[in-house]
């Protein structure tokens, strides 16, 4: 968890902002090399005191250019007097990740299934023609693709960062 301070005129001082990132996390074997269809991936969540959800409004970078740090001591002290208000932002936060979630698993699969798909179907083209292509090669190339299959739709969402943000008048100093 980090605290920062933005400073901007069209912004009324005061205001609280959480801006959260979630990470893709799927618990997998790692034989079966699930990063080569679903990297991981980060969905990021930007929300305001009142929960409006700012993420497509302000980019992490353009966002990330107008802060500035706060000392520790500061920041626990401010954490800690808007705990409450947190508490239901990261709720919030953690449902408008979670929405994102089935689109990414979603393109994953695809992913998969295309690959493995053609993969086993050269394969089993050429096994009509060629006996040194074994059924065994065919049944491990399925098993792949079934435990792949469940591998991915057990991807879950798990918080990454926290980022407080208070904003305050740009003329103070």
């Amino acid at each position: 968890t980090a605290l920062a301070l933005l400073r901007h005129p069209a912004i009324p001082s005061g205001r609280l902002m959480a801006e959260l990132v979630f990470r893709t996390h799927c618990p997998a074997p790692k034989s079966l090399h699930l990063n080569r269809f679903l990297p991981p991936t980060a969905v990021r969540v930007l929300l305001d005191e009142s929960g409006a959800n700012l993420t497509s409004k302000i980019s992490f970078t353009g966002l990330g250019k107008n802060l500035q740090k706060v000392n520790k001591s500061l920041a626990r002290d401010l954490i800690k007097s808007r705990h409450d208000q947190l508490r239901e932002l990261l709720t919030q936060g953690e449902g408008e990740a979670e929405r994102e979630l089935p689109s990414i698993v979603e393109a994953a699969e695809t992913r998969m299934r295309a690959q493995l798909d053609a993969e086993l179907a050269r394969l089993t083209a050429l096994a009509e023609h060629n006996p040194a292509v074994r059924s065994e090669e065919l049944e491990a190339l399925q098993q792949e693709r079934q435990a792949l299959s469940s591998a991915i739709e057990n991807t879950r969402l798990r918080l990454d960062s926290v980022r407080v943000i208070i904003t305050v008048d740009p003329n103070a100093s």
